[in-house]
């Protein structure tokens, strides 16, 4: 005779046991990286006319030096020496200015003239270190007899070696 004991536990017998696989869980979408917004450079001629304009103020102030290097010095530099001086000081006044405007400014004279700006690759404004960078950029492409700059003219984008080594380029906002 079987015991009619009450039984305890958990009820198992309503639990059926398939053989169907169970269904994978949904595969999440990959996410494509966010796009970087295309590069829309400032034109060619807009950036050229900046340039000119900003070298024309370096100029006035190289020239402002030698007036008043050459109206404190009883006696100047001739020949060899004064023509390499020239040069450096040259330099050094459009490295100055260029470095000063960006690193008190967001841009230079000839850039407000031709209405362009600094952005990055991502379209955003750039840092002061950015723009700072920059200058010394410009400095590296332009030391190989200028091909740095004249690259911009045969590049797809029509960026110069210094844009692509900083991160950013100028943008027109007209």
């Amino acid at each position: 005779t079987a015991s009619a004991a009450p039984k305890t536990g958990l009820d198992w017998s309503s639990i059926r046991l398939d053989n169907l696989r169970p269904e994978p869980p949904p595969r999440r979408k990959t996410q494509t990286p966010a796009e970087a917004p295309p590069i829309k450079p400032a034109p060619l001629e807009d950036r050229v006319m900046a340039a000119l304009i900003d070298v024309a103020f370096s100029f006035t102030g190289f020239l402002v030096f030698v007036f008043v290097f050459s109206s404190c010095t009883a006696h100047p530099p001739s020949g060899r020496t004064a023509t390499a001086a020239a040069a450096v000081a040259l330099l050094a006044t459009c490295i100055a200015y260029q470095w000063l405007f960006f690193r008190f400014g967001h841009s230079t004279p000839g850039m407000l003239y031709a209405r362009i700006a600094l952005c990055t690759m991502n379209d955003d404004n750039p840092s002061r270190i950015a723009m700072q960078r920059r200058v010394g950029a410009l400095l590296l492409s332009a030391l190989p007899l200028g091909l740095g700059l004249l690259w911009a003219a045969f590049d797809e984008d029509h960026l110069g070696w210094h844009d692509r080594i900083s991160g950013t380029y100028q943008r027109s906002y007209k």
